[in-house]
């Protein structure tokens, strides 16, 4: 679910569905409404839908499920993307935002990269993008 203006009392609704791998909600005006009756999600949940912040160790964590997934043609990929990761959660630990924001924009690089080569799934670079703008969000 992305980009919802439903300006209705509710927010955006999603009641009783089973989705069938990943369920990423972006840009959305309020939380996700299922009236009591959940959605099961065979893989997990991300963004607006999470219950994780936006923050670059929640984005490593995501490396690894997309992994074992097999969203990367090869390991030197996600080694790419774990290192970039982590020396975005130093300068984001150390509260220093314009590194931080330096860093995001090389990591959209680098996906750009990976993406040109077939290095990385469209999937798990959609969402990388929509995390890392998250996190610059936050």
């Amino acid at each position: 679910m992305s980009a919802n203006e439903q300006f209705g009392e509710y927010g955006p609704v999603l009641v009783g569905n089973s989705i069938k791998g990943i369920l990423g909600c972006y840009g959305n005006n309020d939380n996700i409404a299922d009236f009591g009756a959940p959605n099961s999600v065979s893989e997990f949940n991300v963004g607006d839908c999470s219950d994780k912040d936006a923050s670059a160790a929640t984005m490593m964590q995501l490396v690894e499920k997309f992994d074992d997934l097999g969203e990367f043609t090869d390991s030197a990929s996600k080694r790419s993307l774990y290192i970039h990761l982590t020396a975005i959660d130093t300068y984001e630990q150390q509260k220093l935002d314009q590194k931080v924001a330096k860093h995001v924009e090389g990591f959209h690089v680098l996906l750009d990269h990976q993406e040109s080569q077939a290095l990385i799934s469209e999937r798990a670079s959609i969402i990388f993008r929509a995390e890392a703008d998250n996190l610059l969000d936050n």
